[in-house]
């Protein structure tokens, strides 16, 4: 699976990154699939969904 393959690749270079820009890396890269973004964070939907909020993020921009 493509993601799978993207997890592998790119799993530290998302965690590197300043927060906010984490969670755009992570949008980017799952193609706006708000699920495959948290996973590729490592957080849950919750936390991910509370952070979409807190940096002001509108997962829309970033889907493909």
């Amino acid at each position: 699976d493509r993601l799978d393959h993207i997890i592998d690749d790119n799993h530290s270079a998302i965690r590197n990154n300043h927060p906010r820009q984490q969670i755009i890396n992570a949008l980017e890269q799952s193609y706006g699939n708000r699920i495959k973004a948290a996973k590729l964070l490592g957080i849950s939907r919750a936390t991910f969904y509370r952070r979409l909020e807190k940096y002001k993020i509108n997962p829309d921009d970033y889907n493909v």
